[in-house]
């Protein structure tokens, strides 16, 4: 008899700003022992053992570890920095389960289609037994895909009518 991995899990995170998302996130991710955040601000820095990474090779390099780590991406927030991300959180992915996070995609998507690797990650991460947590504030500027795939929303105030 062979055990199944637990299937991973697609959380969207929605709310206006100062709504606590990201200190909600926080409480849930404290104890994973794998963690990959997109962390542009940065905020998840004082997580114990955190890494941080500003170079596209050292990203790819780490994503290729099998080890317990907590790196955070910490780059300005483009489309092209982001892909990288992405393609490099999904090769983390598939290497072992790990927790990843995306802090505010509205940045770095748009309501149209995912891009690449982006859409690759949200799609086929949950088959690798990782959990995905997409945060945004505004829902209404976010792809879609990862609303799309969400095995969870947790949602916190929302001021514009527009947005609810």
């Amino acid at each position: 008899m062979t055990l199944r991995r637990r299937d991973g899990r697609v959380i969207v995170v929605v709310g206006s700003t100062g709504s606590g998302k990201s200190q909600w996130v926080r409480q849930q991710i404290v104890k994973s022992p794998r963690l990959w955040v997109w962390d542009v601000k940065p905020e998840y820095h004082t997580l114990p053992g955190a890494v941080v990474i500003r170079n596209a090779n050292e990203l790819l390099i780490a994503a290729q570890k099998k080890n317990n780590q907590r790196v955070l991406y910490v780059v300005p927030p483009t489309p092209a920095n982001f892909e990288w991300w992405a393609r490099c959180a999904y090769v983390a992915a598939r290497v072992k389960p790990i927790t990843i996070v995306a802090e505010e995609i509205a940045d770095v998507t748009t309501p149209g289609k995912a891009p690449l690797y982006w859409g690759q990650l949200v799609r086929k991460v949950r088959a690798t037994g990782s959990d995905l947590y997409a945060i945004t504030q505004r829902p209404a500027e976010s792809d879609k895909t990862a609303i799309g795939n969400a095995s969870l929303f947790h949602v916190g105030r929302i001021s514009r009518k527009k947005d609810r």
